[in-house]
């Protein structure tokens, strides 16, 4: 997710397409939410990506609080990167503020968080890995099952 910063450079200058989670996951959502909420690392969240696709959507967007971003960063880096189980407390925590500043919704925009996704299923997360795969079936002329 954080390497779609340099997504419009990369693509332009490859003759194959590249396809780009932000732009791919958000446009999903359609009207189905006022204000997405972005968990994902300090770099993504610096990167805009998710941001300027919601801008460019039309969508309102919320990113946790700086307290609940650095547990954010500790489930992905301390636990999830060092094979251990998500501390499901502090994600909880993270998705609390977001649900309180508003989110109908909130990407798990970074690959590791994929793997919270296992213990807390829900409505309220879209994965954008899982989008990414599925659109990447898609252009291999695969019909994506099992999502």
């Amino acid at each position: 997710n954080t390497a779609h910063y340099f997504y419009d450079r990369l693509a332009e200058a490859l003759p194959v397409p590249v396809l780009n989670m932000p732009r791919l996951t958000v446009p999903m959502l359609g009207g189905r939410l006022h204000k997405l909420g972005i968990l994902a690392t300090d770099g993504t969240l610096a990167a805009e990506t998710y941001q300027l696709a919601c801008q460019t959507q039309g969508i309102d967007w919320a990113v946790p609080s700086e307290e609940h971003q650095q547990e954010v960063m500790s489930v992905i880096y301390d636990d999830i990167k060092q094979g251990k189980r998500a501390d499901m407390a502090k994600f909880g925590a993270a998705v609390h503020d977001l649900k309180k500043q508003g989110c109908d919704m909130a990407v798990l925009g970074c690959t590791e968080l994929s793997l919270v996704k296992r213990t807390s299923t829900g409505k309220f997360f879209i994965d954008s890995t899982e989008v990414l795969c599925r659109h990447a079936l898609e252009a291999c002329g695969v019909k994506p099952i099992g999502f």
